[in-house]
């Protein structure tokens, strides 16, 4: 298992717009080769975490269009994002160097 963590601080003005782009984004992940699920926090605009079966998997995924119209959203509307791969051996919430 390999996480893709994406965390990001949406501007106050482009909040609806970004949640529609993400529940069209979540919508997408079913039936991606290599998905296994995702969970995310309420507290913050944007903090995911998508687990995959394998770095294939996920490497697959991230060059597909579904994923890089997300990514712009994600830095066209946000005023400060990161996002990052972090291995099954990490807590998926600690920062890989």
């Amino acid at each position: 298992m390999i996480y893709l963590v994406l965390n990001a601080e949406i501007l106050p003005a482009k909040l609806l717009e970004f949640n529609q782009s993400k529940l069209t984004f979540i919508d997408g992940l079913h039936g991606i080769k290599g998905y296994s699920g995702f969970t995310e926090k309420r507290c913050l605009d944007l903090n995911m975490q998508i687990a995959w079966q394998n770095k294939g998997s996920l490497e697959d995924f991230l060059s597909t269009e579904h994923y890089r119209f997300f990514r712009g959203a994600i830095i066209t509307l946000s005023s400060k994002n990161e996002i990052k791969i972090v291995p099954e051996n990490l807590k998926k919430d600690e920062e890989v160097n």
